[in-house]
């Protein structure tokens, strides 16, 4: 595989890149990842992951792995600058509808 045969490029090796281009591999299809750093990105970008993308990455085959580095969120609040609400979720099921906690925190970059 070179750069000039590829059918798939993913620019960024974030969890949302990284994440795409191991599916996409599941599927057979060669993707070539790039990105800016040379070595995980030392700061954190996310801290919260839904149901859904715990689905994917229990499809991934991960989502055991994640379980022991995140916690599930049975609420959230997001403020503004002047601690303004922004947002807010709530959640009394255990479960959401796709078989993984509705919130997940985690301390990224692990």
């Amino acid at each position: 595989m070179t750069a000039d045969t590829v059918p798939v490029v993913v620019i960024g090796a974030g969890p949302t890149g990284l994440t795409a281009a191991t599916l996409l591999g599941q599927y057979g299809i060669e993707t070539l990842v790039l990105d800016r750093w040379e070595s995980v990105y030392p700061l954190p970008r996310a801290v919260h992951l839904d149901d859904e993308i715990y689905r994917l990455l229990a499809r991934l085959g991960v989502a055991e792995d994640f379980a022991t580095i995140s916690r599930p969120a049975h609420g959230l609040r997001l403020l503004d600058g002047d601690l303004r609400l922004l947002a807010e979720f709530r959640s009394g099921a255990a479960l959401g509808r796709h078989g993984h906690p509705e919130a997940n925190m985690f301390d990224q970059p692990q």
